[in-house]
């Protein structure tokens, strides 16, 4: 597919562009990369939650939400992010080789919801099929495949862990005699930085 293609090379001409420039400053990027992670051994959504747990520990991100993922990711991780236009069905692209790294590239055209997942949807690519380059497109449902599902599942768990978000689910409940309003989970969702849909 053409535009499949162009999203490729535009990512790799970005990724070789800033290598590029590293080596004319003389600062390249630290790369920090965890253990490619196996999504193995339990069910999908179990593997996902471990894993998502142990990256977000790793990275020191408690179970809160992450206001800053991107500086986190290329400051503390090493990947190169790119923002930049794409066709509308691809949400981002995903590579990585020994000699650019990790890198993504994110749709620049959608909203911050879908660019924050997006990008933990590809990060989670990064850690568990690092050695697959990925193109997520919105239109073709994949999920049946089991490395689409625990990369989602993965997303999920990464952006919005359990005991967070149901800690401050609960306390709007007891702060409300009402309970949760549909007011309550958009500011839940923005605070997440997720589509309420996602929430």
């Amino acid at each position: 597919n053409s535009e499949y293609e162009q999203v490729a090379l535009d990512l790799q001409r970005l990724s070789e562009d800033y290598v590029e420039l590293e080596h004319l400053v003389g600062t390249p990027l630290t790369r920090a990369y965890p253990a490619e992670y196996k999504p193995t051994g339990g069910s999908i959504q179990q593997v996902a939650s471990d894993i998502a747990t142990a990256e977000r520990n790793r990275l020191g991100l408690g179970d809160g939400p992450i206001g800053n993922l991107r500086e986190r990711l290329e400051a503390e991780v090493g990947i190169r992010i790119f923002y930049f236009p794409m066709p509308s069905k691809i949400a981002g692209v995903f590579a990585f080789n020994e000699d650019l790294g990790a890198c993504i590239g994110i749709n620049a055209k959608h909203p911050r919801d879908r660019r924050q997942w997006s990008l933990a949807h590809e990060y989670g690519h990064f850690l568990m099929h690092r050695y697959q380059a990925e193109i997520t497109i919105l239109e073709v449902r994949r999920l049946n495949a089991t490395k689409e599902r625990v990369t989602e599942a993965f997303t999920e768990n990464f952006l919005m862990p359990d005991a967070g978000l149901n800690r401050r689910f609960s306390e709007i409940h007891r702060s409300s005699p009402k309970g949760a309003t549909l007011a309550d989970i958009v500011a839940l969702a923005n605070l997440y930085r997720v589509s309420v849909q996602a929430l």
